[in-house]
């Protein structure tokens, strides 16, 4: 997540929403891409939980 959140910082993409966190099970982002469609970026934390 943090190197997500340096690319779009570089790129001066702003964030719309984030960085969320259910802590424990995942973190996301809310941004746009050019054409203005809101893309979520999402990490899993535990990998181990089903």
């Amino acid at each position: 997540m943090d190197a997500v959140l340096r690319t779009l910082e570089e790129n001066e993409i702003p964030i719309l929403d984030g960085s969320n966190e259910i802590p424990g099970s995942e973190r996301w982002i809310y941004f746009t891409d050019p054409d203005q469609n809101v893309l979520e970026y999402i990490v899993w934390l535990n990998k181990d939980k089903r």
